[in-house]
């Protein structure tokens, strides 16, 4: 029997932004449409009991995907506003130009870390990468081909990388 959405057990302390703004929202829609975007820790931190993001997520309120999609170590939200849209998507397209890896001269791909470093941070990064990924622009792939251990390794899709695993199926 589906129950719907859960909030894993176990989650990482990874943050999107500091909290400073415990119970400053009484909502976690309200929270969502004042920043847009949070990682699990970021809702947990500002006061938010488990049922609150559980209700909002199945309410429909806000938007849910797991990071990263094999073995997941944390959720990602939004909110599906005008203003959260446009700001998820600039993020997104920002990181899918950033990983990709069209010719020698260009990137094979990209990480949050790798990525974050071009937008400012790896927040912003990892933001983009999870977004775009739900858009269909980037393929996530469970590897750590940088050596860096911030896998998984984001190829935009359509890009010479991209076509290079596929064909491996990795």
């Amino acid at each position: 029997m589906e129950t719907g959405y859960k909030l894993p057990e176990r989650v990482a302390s990874m943050t999107t932004r500091f909290s400073r703004d415990v119970g400053e929202y009484k909502t976690v829609a309200a929270y969502m449409n004042a920043h847009h975007f949070a990682l699990t820790a970021d809702l947990l931190t500002s006061g938010f009991k488990s049922s609150d993001i559980e209700n909002a997520v199945n309410s429909g309120e806000i938007k849910v995907a797991h990071w990263p999609a094999k073995d997941p170590k944390t959720d990602f939200y939004w909110a599906s506003d005008a203003e959260s849209q446009r700001v998820l998507d600039e993020m997104a397209e920002e990181a899918t130009r950033l990983c990709y890896g069209q010719n020698s001269n260009e990137p094979l791909g990209g990480n949050f870390r790798t990525v974050g470093v071009e937008m400012g941070s790896q927040q912003r990064g990892l933001v983009g990468l999870i977004y775009a990924r739900e858009q269909g622009k980037v393929r996530e792939v469970d590897i750590d081909i940088m050596g860096d251990g911030c896998q998984p390794l984001y190829l935009a899709k359509g890009s010479f990388s991209d076509k290079l695993f596929e064909k491996f199926q990795l």
